[in-house]
């Protein structure tokens, strides 16, 4: 699991690239492709994601997190 929620300016990595958290809406994640490792179109738009799913694919290990400087009251999960 995450240490820490992830917030609308968090980015993720994947093996396909980059991506940017843009907005958080009934339990999805609004999400823009940021970086292509394949050097592919970027889309334009966002793509969505639902929050669980992308917090089981952070604790398989095939989504790692990045998160963005610390804010003022971001705490740990405990």
């Amino acid at each position: 699991m995450c240490e820490y929620h992830l917030n609308v300016g968090d980015m993720f990595q994947t093996e396909h690239g980059l991506g940017l958290i843009v907005k958080k809406k009934n339990s999805n994640f609004h999400y823009a492709t940021v970086f292509r490792v394949d050097g592919g179109d970027l889309s334009i738009g966002t793509s969505k994601i639902p929050t669980m799913s992308f917090y089981e694919s952070v604790k398989t290990g095939a989504v790692q997190a990045v998160y963005m400087t610390d804010r003022k009251y971001r705490r740990k999960r405990k």
